[in-house]
């Protein structure tokens, strides 16, 4: 996800952008069912349109099945038990408004089409001689308006496209070249307009990239990465944000989980995980809502974990340790809460269950570090002094409105004593030190509780330490006028300038120069930049820079006052986001 462009002028917190923070997330395990035998696939989807989440299943011995959802629980209807079921996928196949269900049996080598009828579901055989038919993806891959469907059929090492005409439905071989096809994914990979298919080969240890041409007729296949042991796992995703998909993979046998770049023909892959073995299926989604897609994968063996990006580098989440036999998930908001939740499929438990997401805190968090421990004002009043960190972990700007007040011994809640209008940027990390708060004399003794709020959006967050007031209570009143609130919270007016939505070497001005050009670089987060120059036989000439740089539009001096007239190349680099070149000219 890009970061949304954004100029203001404001009074703002004081800015540092120093690290980011990821909060933990907590979940709450429910089980759905322990007896659905040979669990194999789940797809969070609305089947009857009333505004919840439902869940379609698929099961060895169990065939197909929707769980509806009634405010975060499910109750079974059985599609169809007659066949057991590898993977199941909910579209609308007949263009009527509701969904219908395309299913997979490896032990009868069916696929079937399940024509939603007002809640009932009307059976068609499209495919009934295909071997161990296991998985399955929907599109309109010949453009004429239809959906249509290829199957990854595993005894066969066979992809195969079904296209229809006046509901008759045709299977035409893609492939026959897969070595063990494990999962199939349609995407647009070439950007041509066509859908394309790409399939991973467990037995051949590669992903092979089938290019459309024809209406679907004509297919050049293209090694799209090779050496990954047993692989299973695909997932059309832009992890690069360059407005082309690539290919999120998952090896079953070493347990590696990467992204392979779409930059033919290098394709650089990049690894994020090298231990999560059994690794299968994976969602790419903002799962702890900081407006940073994240990565959500379930293993047979290692269970469920979530991986978090920042400027390229990944950290590693649990959810569940246990594997349960993991072999599909899938992640939306389920309960309607507005954060997302997971479930998934445990084959050798027999296991569907879904993991709600609770207990988060928001994007932005603020903590209380006071300078004494413990606090104790003399009967005379006194002074608490005490820092204040404020971390946004989002890419998102907020408006707002940090105040402070007091529980007083009493109970009634006292205040606001500070209160502060002001605007939070993306990856904020601030600690505010030797903030103060002056106590009066005249504040009854007792235990109080110092509470800072800071609201934003529709959030709330909070902090609070605990300090005592000595003496004896005189019954004096006391006004607000003497509780004093001291240290810089607010900075002077200052501008933010707009965030960028990508990476990019924008500009080299002027071109051709003499003596001096001006290069400009994007950065839409906080990153390692490095910016070189060199001359037409290769030779570095200048380190323009090399290090951490801000979020925004950077300019840098290229002087050749003291070289010789001729081409220069201007690389800008950010690891795993950027690299690009520009000529330039130093005409004197």
């Amino acid at each position: 996800m890009k970061l949304r462009n954004y100029s203001l002028l404001a009074a703002v917190l004081i800015l540092c952008f120093v690290s980011v923070s990821t909060a933990q997330i907590e979940w709450i395990h429910h089980t759905i069912s322990d007896s659905y035998q040979g669990a194999h696939s789940v797809r969070a989807v609305d089947m009857d349109g009333d505004g919840d989440l439902d869940i379609l299943s698929t099961g060895y011995d169990e065939g197909c099945s929707i769980w509806y959802n009634q405010d975060g629980n499910f109750s079974q209807t059985i599609i169809d038990s007659n066949f057991g079921m590898a993977h199941a996928e909910a579209a609308d196949m007949d263009n009527d408004g509701d969904l219908d269900i395309v299913a997979a049996s490896q032990s009868d080598n069916l696929l079937i089409l399940y024509t939603n009828d007002y809640g009932s579901y009307v059976r068609t055989i499209i495919d009934d001689q295909s071997t161990f038919i296991y998985h399955l993806d929907i599109e309109d891959v010949d453009n004429d308006g239809l959906l249509d469907i290829v199957t990854a059929n595993r005894y066969d090492n066979e992809v195969r496209l079904w296209t229809r005409v006046n509901d008759v439905w045709t299977g035409q071989t893609v492939s026959d070249n897969v070595d063990d096809p494990r999962r199939v994914e349609i995407a647009d990979f070439n950007q041509d307009g066509w859908p394309d298919i790409i399939v991973s080969g467990y037995e051949s240890d590669n992903i092979l990239l089938y290019l459309n041409s024809d209406y679907g007729q004509t297919w050049t296949e293209q090694l799209a990465a090779e050496n990954i042991d047993k692989a299973f796992g695909i997932l059309a995703a832009d992890i690069d944000e360059d407005g082309d998909p690539d290919l999120l993979a998952t090896s079953h046998s070493t347990g590696n989980i990467g992204w392979i770049e779409n930059e033919p023909p290098q394709n650089f892959r990049h690894l994020i995980d090298n231990s999560f073995v059994g690794a299968r299926d994976m969602v790419y989604v903002d799962l702890n809502g900081n407006g940073i897609k994240d990565i959500v994968a379930v293993s047979y063996y290692e269970g469920i974990g979530w991986w978090s990006e920042f400027s390229g580098d990944y950290t590693f989440h649990e959810v569940d340790t246990e594997g349960h036999g993991g072999s599909s998930l899938d992640v939306a908001d389920l309960d309607g809460d507005g954060d997302m939740d997971i479930v998934t499929c445990g084959y050798s438990d027999d296991l569907l269950i879904w993991y709600e997401q609770a207990g988060q805190p928001g994007p932005v968090t603020i903590n209380l570090f006071p300078e004494a421990d413990p606090i104790i004002i003399p009967p005379s009043g006194g002074t608490i002094i005490y820092d204040m960190m404020l971390v946004n972990s989002s890419n998102r700007v907020f408006s707002a409105e940090y105040s402070t007040y007091f529980r007083l011994p009493s109970g009634s809640l006292f205040g606001p004593t500070r209160m502060n209008e002001a605007t939070i940027i993306p990856f904020m990390n601030q600690t505010f030190s030797g903030l103060s708060q002056d106590i009066p004399a005249s504040a009854p003794p007792g235990e109080y509780e110092f509470i800072a709020h800071l609201r934003y959006d529709d959030a709330v967050t909070m902090a609070s330490f605990v300090f005592h007031k000595q003496g004896v209570n005189t019954g004096d009143d006391y006004s607000m006028d003497d509780w004093i609130a001291r240290g810089n919270l607010i900075s002077d007016i200052v501008e933010i300038t707009p965030a960028p939505g990508s990476y990019a070497l924008l500009s080299a001005y002027p071109n051709p120069f003499n003596p001096t050009v001006q290069i400009q670089v994007a950065l839409p987060h906080t990153s390692h930049l490095t910016v070189t120059v060199y001359n037409a036989n290769g030779q570095l000439v200048a380190q323009l820079v090399d290090g951490i740089e801000s979020a925004g539009e950077h300019d840098y001096t290229f002087d050749g006052t003291e070289l010789a007239s001729g081409v220069y190349f201007v690389h800008a680099e950010v690891p795993d986001k950027l690299s690009d070149m520009r000529k330039v000219v130093l005409m004197k």
